[in-house]
Order: C-alpha cells, then sequence, then structure tokens
C-alpha cells in the first residue's frame, strides 16, 4: 500500500496483502513486523493503520489492533523515495483502490486512529473539550532516595496523551505546575533524587487538546536515605526526556551530549534509545573519569540485537580503551581494561534481546569480575593500574570500532573503586538520583 524505501529495501512500509495477511514492516538495527492472522476481504473498503512508538509496532484493521511486535531502536533513514501502490525493490503492486492516505511522525493511540477513520483527509474534525477521566488506584512505594509510583490509565474521546506528577509534603494538596516533579506518557513514574521522609503525591491525565482530568487519588510514600558509597564518579539516570544533555548526578560535572540517540520509557524513569549504527553520548575528558587502582561500571540494558561488539560504554585511549563495559561480542556481555595489556572478563552466554538485564564489571587491582543482573559470571586475575589518558567517554559506542548499541541503555554508573557484589546488588534495585 505504501513503502517509504530504502535502496532496494525499506525503511517503513503498510502491506495490504502478504504472508498471514495486511502488516506493518520497519527496519531498525533490523527489520520487524506485524501483521494480521487473515486477509482483507475483497472488493470491500477496509482501513489499516501501523503505529511505532520507539518500543512497539502495531497492527490495526478497521480501528482494531490485530498485532504487536515489541521493538526497540530508531527507524533507519534514507533519500530513496515514497511509494503508494507498489515499491522499486520487489514490485509486490497493490490491485484495488486506495484513499486517504497519512503519515504521521508520532505513533497514534486507537482511539485517534478510529477518528482519522471517520474522517476525511483535509477535513476539520470537531474541537475536542472533552477532559479524559481521572487516573485511578494511585499507589506509591518508598525506597532510598526515590518513590516508585503506579496507576491505572485514564480514558478519552480521542485518547490519552500523557500524565504529569505532582508531589506535595503536606496531605490534601492540589495539583498545579508549581508542585509538578515530572510527566509521562506510561502508567508509571520513578521520582529520584527525592529527601528522606514522607511525601504524598496525585497524577493528572491530558489529551491532545491540552484538557486535564480530575486527580487521582493521594497516595503517600516514605522516602528512606539514599546509601552512601564514596567513589561514584559520574551518574547517569537518562531522566531529561528532552534535548541532546545527559546530565550527571555524581556531583562531578561530567555531563554528556548525546547524538542520534532517542528519548524512550525506562527501567527507571527514562533511558536513550540507540540505533545500532551511529547513536552515542560523549563525556569530555575529565581526571574524575582517568581511573587508576580500582572501579566499577554499571548499567541497565534492554538490547535489541545482540549481534556482533556493541558498546554499553568505553573510556576511549585514542582508537583503543582504558576500560570497557561491552553488551555483547565474543561469547557475550564483558569487561575490559587495558593495564600493561588488555585483560577482559566475559559471560559465557548473550543478554536476552528486548529484555532489561543489569549488567556490571570490577576491578580491585588484583582481579576483573563480571556481573549480569548482581551474580558474577565471570573472572580474570590481572594486576596494574589502568592507562589513563585524554581521550572522552562514551555511551553507547567508541570512536575506534564503531561497535554501536543498538537498544536502551538507563541507569549508568561508575566508581573510581570496586563495589563489592552487595553494593552492586542495591545500585541495581535504586535509580540514580
Amino acid at each position: 500500500m505504501l513503502m517509504k524505501e530504502f535502496g532496494a529495501d525499506l525503511a517503513y512500509a503498510l502491506m495490504g496483502s502478504g504472508g498471514s495477511g495486511p502488516g506493518a514492516f520497519i527496519f531498525t538495527s533490523s527489520g520487524a513486523n506485524a501483521q494480521a492472522v487473515s486477509d482483507l476481504p475483497v472488493n470491500t473498503w477496509s482501513h489499516v493503520a501501523a503505529t511505532y512508538d520507539g518500543s512497539t509496532l502495531r497492527m490495526f484493521v478497521n480501528g482494531t489492533q490485530v498485532a504487536t511486535n515489541p521493538t526497540v531502536g530508531s527507524l533507519r533513514t534514507g533519500t530513496s523515495p515514497l511509494r503508494i501502490g507498489g515499491n522499486s525493490g520487489s514490485g509486490e503492486y497493490f490491485s484495488g483502490l486506495i484513499d486517504e492516505v497519512r503519515i504521521y511522525n508520532k505513533a497514534l493511540t486507537a482511539a485517534q486512529i478510529t477518528t482519522d477513520m471517520n474522517t476525511p483527509v483535509g477535513q476539520q474534525g470537531p474541537p475536542d473539550t472533552q477532559a479524559p477521566t481521572a487516573p485511578g488506584s494511585l499507589t506509591a512505594t518508598g525506597g532510598p532516595g526515590s518513590a516508585q509510583l503506579t496507576w491505572t490509565a485514564s480514558t478519552d474521546n480521542v485518547g490519552v496523551t500523557g500524565y504529569t506528577v505532582h508531589r506535595s509534603a503536606t496531605a490534601g494538596f492540589t495539583p498545579s505546575g508549581a508542585n509538578q516533579v515530572g510527566s509521562t506518557a506510561s502508567t508509571s513514574f520513578t521520582d529520584s533524587g527525592v529527601a528522606a521522609g514522607t511525601h504524598y503525591y496525585r497524577v493528572v491525565a491530558f489529551d491532545g487538546s491540552s484538557n486535564t482530568s480530575p486527580s487521582s487519588n493521594e497516595a503517600s510514600a516514605v522516602v528512606t536515605q539514599s546509601p552512601t558509597v564514596t567513589g561514584l564518579v559520574a551518574a547517569y539516570g537518562m531522566n531529561a526526556g528532552t534535548g541532546t544533555t545527559v546530565a550527571d548526578s555524581s556531583g562531578t560535572g561530567n555531563n554528556g551530549t548525546a547524538t542520534s540517540a532517542t528519548w524512550a520509557v525506562g527501567k527507571y524513569g527514562q533511558a536513550l534509545s540507540f540505533n545500532g549504527t551511529s547513536s552515542w553520548v560523549t563525556v569530555a575528558d575529565s581526571s574524575s573519569l582517568r581511573l587508576t587502582s580500582g572501579m566499577t561500571l554499571e548499567a541497565w540494558v534492554r538490547p535489541a540485537s545482540v549481534s556482533g561488539w556493541r558498546t554499553v560504554l568505553m573510556k576511549e585511549f585514542g582508537a583503543d580503551l582504558a576500560y570497557a563495559l561491552m553488551g555483547s561480542g565474543g561469547s557475550g556481555p564483558g569487561a575490559f581494561i587495558f593495564t600493561s595489556s588488555g585483560a577482559n572478563a566475559q559471560a559465557v552466554s548473550d543478554l536476552p534481546v528486548n529484555t532489561w538485564s543489569h549488567v556490571a564489571a570490577t576491578y580491585d587491582g588484583s582481579t576483573l569480575r563480571m556481573f549480569v543482573n548482581g551474580t558474577q559470571v565471570a573472572t580474570n586475575p590481572t594486576v596494574g593500574s589502568l592507562r589513563t589518558g585524554t581521550s572522552p567517554l562514551r555511551i553507547g559506542g567508541n570512536s575506534g570500532s564503531g561497535e554501536y548499541f543498538s537498544g536502551l541503555i538507563d541507569e549508568v554508573r561508575i566508581y573510581n573503586k570496586a563495589l563489592t557484589a552487595a553494593q552492586i546488588t542495591t545500585d541495581m534495585n535504586t535509580p540514580v538520583s
């Protein structure tokens, strides 16, 4: 039906038939599709739609979702044309009538697709003045330096766009811009960097016309003091949600700049999505990042692909490395350092794709260790000081070999000493604050 070509292949496409039925097709770091399980009726009008929001590809027929496929990464881009009714790579010409074609640069909701289905192109629909319903069953659970919120979804005549989250130190408060602490498109939120004490929360839904719902119920959480662990030199919660600045929460000022990466829902709060070909975060060299006698590297990752070498983070040394945490390559995720020579400690199996895993590496001057989900999976007896230089720290790729990560990265921490397994587990379960 329509295809944005990429040479003889595709960037994205909506197919009217083939395989099991009509389907959505995209290409990020690899191809993905979501297809209906039955063909469209012939000589009958049907409405078909496809959406992709950076985490899920969805297919709709006549306003009803008929297929999904969990997929992450940015769509590839190129200069090939858009085709309607056929494609130059394989022919695959449509036979029949096509009408009311629309393409958006965002994922619409099912309600918005239904509105389009019933509205001719070029005709302005009636103004939306109906507010979403209130979010339901808000719960708040406190932890060290943070609170985790969940609620049930609001409904709206067109579609809920997102939710604003509000916090107060006193009960019975009214949500406002002054007490808003964040927003999200999902039905959960991690409020990190919160002082110890009792905090009260409310959530408000909003739609694309800026109509706002009544407040949710009020929920309270008791936040405890974050454990003090010395030696933290960089910490990235990836919670900005917009822009290219990746803020460092460690207090050392090692802020980064994202290139060709996009914001997505993370393990805690937001994350960065890396396209596997050109995305990375660059952090300028500083004395605090020149680790010598000890280190700990940590991150939550959700890989879309584990084929080949994929960088989670690397402190570069010219075209080589001083230290690195790799998401895949060889036998699996691994820790890499260079003292008087190179050394590594790698897991014996790959991480699962499209699933969150916690990876960590430590070095204490005598042993290099690799951890996956808090469990030690590899060691390598190694001595000597890590080499140091003025090359930058990269997250999601490296300039020497590329080795770009494909998928999501969140909650990156770097210490100048080796943490214990228990401390790594604590970090694993605590958002960067």
